[in-house]
């Protein structure tokens, strides 16, 4: 009987042949061990192996009931396998590729629990596959009894392989249709529903048709079914080569895109355009036409960052590269060359009134303010340096270290201005740049040295305390005094480091003269705005205080009027925690601006100090001892101890003591003195005031 089938056998070992080699070549061959998909080819055609070892070998199953049961054990082992080859994952994504369209949240779709029981799912699918199959063919055909009397010859005959067949087939048609298409893929598609077609027909073949010609007339079609399913897998394997080629080149397109281009802005990155700037110059070198390079850079960016947030001023260096895309069209080139710093290139510039022009259409970028997230607006404004192709430089390097001495003239002059390139800028900024690597090295070996110059009480002419000023120690310049560095250090935004050095430094000192020779005046500390504005000050100064075991009155800090009023709030906050410490504050230079008399009453400091350009035209402005008079009545009547600083004679002297002030200052009574001439007078002073009169 069996012999009936050898022709049916031998096409489906030829089958089964082709299986085991596609099987081989995507697990073994190095061009496609690394298919993203391979786990599903696998699934697919150990499955095709599987259904069509049954169709060779079921002939046998009719007639013993144990092999029956195994091949349905096998139909349960590669339901399970199917089930764990992330088809639930591409049938996830395609559910929600289909809720995206139709506007459902696809979140709701949920997967099944991956730490469940594997042989429930197993079971469960290998279950459900026939009851769906038999329960379609009872509702289409209304004949159970005709479905039931073939079912048993049908189940473990043909039944169970076509089912098989079904899941092998379905997890190709699941991952196809889960992908975009090329014309590989659209043809495996078209392959895989016609070969579905046949499957389910011959399915149902078997139960509804009587007629064994007929039956075996669509049988012959099975061929054609296993051709397709062959030419998909084929098809599939194509695909990848193709969309490994295409991701490739895309890869490699994204790539050549983030080499050339920033990625916030878009535009180019400081390589590409170095690059491109090298043609202008070089094309430039025997014209009448000359190239322009103009640096724009944003002033005060950082405070955009402080004050908001990170994500803000990315938002604004975004807006300000389409501002400079859309007002400078003609620009040959439009880069951001390092933070917050942009590089425009123009040819053919001949005239003034061009670069005028030019100029014009950037500072209208700036006009209007930057928007950035919850609606927050920001007033930015820019710093611009200009260098011409050949007049300032004839290579690339010279032409952008000009156009940055220029644009670095323009910031040390405030600000929101253009500076054409000079040849003394260079110069000096080369001093200025030496100037800030000599000032790092001065961090590194601590040669910030202290001197010291003393108040003294108006009434008994003795030391009341020291104030402490910074000089520095250069390696081959000898003694430097502030006006030398103090302005390189602001612009490099370092004076919170010094003052934490002279701080630190001043309390040592302090401490050394309080626990050894009972020291019981003060060091006054001058504080810059930044260390002022730091909200964490007063917990730092009471912790170094603890840490020398001194007094908070051995301790005086010093800020000006300027600084304790330009956030009066944070400034009465601050002042205040250092007034709960019991550290005495001076308001220094009181009297230069900002309406001081109105906001005297609302800062909790202990001591004014007049400004000197009073006191040094006491003598002949009567407007100038006016002015100290009030002040000093002004300060007497809010509690507060008067200073009066730059006394330079005797006369002056004279004038601030008829005024009340209580202590003064200047080289009329002491120049500033080092650490062991302060400490020697000290010494000499407790000696006359401890000797018997």
């Amino acid at each position: 009987m069996l012999a009936a089938y050898n022709d049916y056998f031998i096409l489906n070992a030829l089958f089964i042949f082709c299986a085991l080699i596609l099987l081989a070549g995507v697990n073994w061959s190095s061009i496609l061990v690394k298919l993203p998909y391979k786990g599903f080819i696998n699934i697919s055609l150990i499955g095709a192996i599987f259904h069509l070892a049954m169709e060779i070998w079921l002939p046998s199953a009719l007639y013993h009931w144990s092999i029956s049961l195994v091949l349905t054990l096998m139909l349960a082992v590669v339901a399970y396998l199917a089930y764990t080859a992330q088809l639930w994952g591409i049938a996830k994504a395609i559910i929600g590729q289909a809720a995206t369209l139709s506007g459902v949240d696809s979140s709701a779709v949920k997967s099944p629990d991956a730490h469940g029981s594997a042989k429930w799912r197993a079971l469960f699918l290998s279950i459900i596959v026939p009851v769906v199959v038999g329960t379609i063919s009872l509702v289409l055909f209304h004949d159970p009894r005709r479905f039931l009397s073939s079912f048993e010859y049908s189940a473990h005959f043909w039944l169970l392989p076509k089912i098989l067949a079904m899941v092998t087939y379905l997890s190709l048609f699941l991952f196809l249709f889960g992908k975009t298409g090329n014309q590989f893929r659209a043809l495996a598609v078209c392959l895989m529903i016609a070969a579905l077609s046949l499957l389910v027909s011959m399915i149902t073949s078997h139960v509804y048709i009587d007629d064994m010609s007929a039956h075996n007339h669509l049988y012959s079609f099975g061929y054609i079914n296993w051709l397709s399913y062959f030419l998909v897998i084929v098809a599939l394997l194509l695909t990848d080569q193709e969309t490994d080629r295409a991701t490739i080149d895309t890869i490699d397109t994204q790539v050549k895109y983030l080499n050339y281009h920033d990625q916030l802005t878009g535009l180019l990155n400081r390589n590409t355009f170095i690059e491109r700037l090298d043609q202008y110059t070089f094309q430039r070198r025997n014209s009448d036409f000359k190239t322009m390079l103009v640096l724009v850079g944003l002033d005060d960016f950082k405070k955009i960052n402080e004050s908001a947030t990170l994500n803000d001023g990315d938002r604004v260096l975004v807006s300000v590269a389409n501002r400079l895309q859309n007002h400078c069209p003609t620009a040959s080139s439009i880069a951001r060359l390092d933070g917050d710093v942009f590089g425009l290139v123009f040819e053919r510039i001949k005239e003034q009134a061009t670069i005028d022009l030019l100029m014009s259409k950037i500072a209208s970028v700036f006009e209007s303010d930057f928007r950035t997230d919850g609606g927050k607006r920001h007033k930015v404004s820019c710093s611009i340096g200009i260098s011409l192709a050949p007049d300032h430089g004839i290579t690339t390097e010279s032409l952008i270290k000009s156009a940055e001495y220029a644009l670095y003239h323009s910031k040390a002059e405030g600000g929101n201005q253009t500076t054409n390139y000079e040849t003394w800028m260079s110069e000096g900024h080369e001093r200025d740049r030496k100037l800030q690597l000599e000032l790092k090295d001065a961090f590194e070996h601590d040669q910030f040295v202290l001197h010291f110059q003393p108040l003294v009480s108006v009434n008994t002419g003795h030391i009341n305390g020291f104030e402490v000023l910074v000089r520095w120690q250069h390696p081959t310049e000898g003694l430097m005094s502030p006006a030398m560095f103090l302005p390189a250090l602001e612009r490099m935004n370092l004076m919170p480091q010094l003052d934490r050095v002279v701080l630190e430094k001043s309390l040592s000192i302090v401490s050394q003269w309080y626990h050894h020779y009972q020291y019981s005046s003060y060091l006054s500390v001058n504080l810059s705005p930044l260390l002022f504005q730091d909200p964490e000050l007063p917990v730092r100064i009471e912790q170094q205080l603890k840490k020398y075991d001194i007094p908070p009155d051995c301790l005086q800090l010093e800020i000006v009027e300027s600084t304790a009023i330009q956030d009066i709030q944070l400034g009465v906050d601050v002042l205040s925690a250092l007034k709960s410490l019991k550290i005495a504050v001076a308001l220094d230079d009181f009297g230069t601006g900002y309406s001081s008399m109105s906001y005297l009453r609302q800062l909790p400091v202990d001591k004014i100090k007049i400004d000197r350009s009073f006191i040094q035209s006491l003598e002949e402005d009567a407007t100038s001892a006016s002015i100290v008079k009030a002040i000093s009545s002004l300060a007497h009547g809010l509690g507060k101890t008067v200073v009066a600083e730059g006394i330079e004679s005797p006369e002056q002297f004279a004038f601030i003591k008829q005024f009340g002030c209580e202590e003064a200052q200047g080289f009329d009574l002491y120049r500033p003195i080092t650490e062991e001439r302060a400490l020697e007078l000290l010494l000499q002073q407790k000696a006359v005031v401890s000797s018997p009169s």
